[in-house]
């Protein structure tokens, strides 16, 4: 009986061996023997490296990315690189196709993942390199300005286009344009440096070096044009004007050029606006001295303050979106950098110059849509 016993044991085992066996044989080909087939890992495809101009909008493509068995894939894509300053952000990370807006010039490096509702791949990623092509060349912390009446050692007798150091004032001439007819107020647009021309109305786009651009021209009969503003947040150009009692608030498509009225302002000159991270209005009334909110929808202007300055002749006010610093290039008598508290008006001097500068547009900033 142990015999037995020890032989039908013996041959369990090897019937066991056999069978497992003739089941790995199986693994060959997932379809014989009808066998459950494995799950083999999908393969993420984020695309190829793209080189686009500062303020395009990027739209990536996962769509190449697959699986053996056909399984329909679900998207992971993260932003894992972009360049000092930048807020750009994914639209839809879980597409196939997310958006970004490359805001500052450098590389931006996104990755992908993709799983197919058991495993995940590897990640893949791909680089969007994005240049400066209107030339303009500063670190985080400068400005462009135009100025309109040079004093200083450096600037006797310069009038045009400059770089202003936003920590020291110090100001770097980029190319003399004589004339009255400066840039009286200014912004940067989907990336390109846009103004106002004093007296003539005109829009202009001033590349880095300089080189000026006649974009189109008001009519003689609006007031004289002092400010400009970019709200990057919803892509719309604000202008405004004023006859020395009284201003206006305009609203310019970017695309197209067209201006309209918004509304009054109510206060009597304002002389520069400029719009903040969220796209939030402010200007600067040259006769009143002080600080304004103004309502975008309306064109009605608030009281925030009084500046503490005296400011006389022309100046401007800009944005620095990243940090959401609003800055001043005041002038009374002589200049200066100043900081401007939007909570109580009050300017605050950085840096003194002699020099009347306007035109004050600070990148980076958050953008919105193509550059034209």
């Amino acid at each position: 009986m142990e015999v037995q016993k020890g032989t039908a044991v013996r041959r369990l085992f090897l019937l066991v061996i056999f069978v497992c066996g003739f089941m790995l044989s199986g693994c060959g080909n997932d379809t014989d023997w009808g066998l459950m087939p494995l799950n083999s890992r999908p393969v993420a495809d984020a695309g190829t490296d793209q080189a686009v101009a500062t303020g395009n909008t990027v739209t990536l493509d996962g769509s190449g990315s697959t699986d053996k068995e056909g399984s329909t894939l679900s998207y992971a894509w993260t932003l894992e690189q972009k360049p000092d300053g930048s807020t750009a952000v994914l639209s839809d990370p879980n597409s196939a196709a997310p958006q970004f807006v490359a805001d500052v010039a450098g590389d931006y490096v996104v990755s992908l993942v993709v799983n197919d509702g058991l495993l995940s791949s590897l990640p893949d990623s791909v680089t969007v390199t994005a240049t400066d092509s209107g030339g303009y060349v500063y670190e985080p912390g400068e400005a462009y300005a135009w100025v309109a009446y040079g004093v200083s050692v450096e600037l006797t007798g310069f009038e045009g286009f400059a770089k202003i150091n936003l920590t020291t004032g110090a100001i770097t001439p980029i190319l003399a344009i004589g004339g009255s007819n400066f840039m009286a107020g200014a912004d940067f647009v989907r990336g390109r440096y846009l103004a106002v021309q004093s007296e003539t109305n005109a829009l202009c786009a001033v590349s880095g070096d300089g080189t000026l651009e006649t974009l189109t021209s008001y009519p003689v009969g609006f007031n004289s044009l002092t400010g400009l503003a970019y709200d990057a947040v919803n892509d719309k150009i604000y202008v405004c004007d004023t006859n020395g009692s009284s201003s206006r608030l305009f609203v310019i498509d970017p695309d197209t050029y067209s201006i309209t009225l918004v509304g009054n302002i109510g206060s009597p000159a304002v002389i520069g606006i400029a719009a903040d991270a969220a796209g939030n209005l402010f200007g600067i009334d040259l006769v009143t001295d002080s600080l304004y909110s103004i309502d975008s929808a309306t064109g009605a202007g608030t009281l925030i303050g009084s500046l503490g300055v005296d400011i006389n002749y022309a100046q401007d006010i800009g944005f620095d979106r990243v940090n959401n610093v609003l800055y001043g290039t005041l002038y009374s008598g002589t200049g200066g950098l100043y900081t401007i508290d939007t909570t109580t008006g009050l300017a605050t001097l950085k840096a003194p110059f002699g020099d009347e500068l306007v035109g004050l547009a600070i990148p980076p900033q958050p953008l919105s849509g193509k550059m034209r």
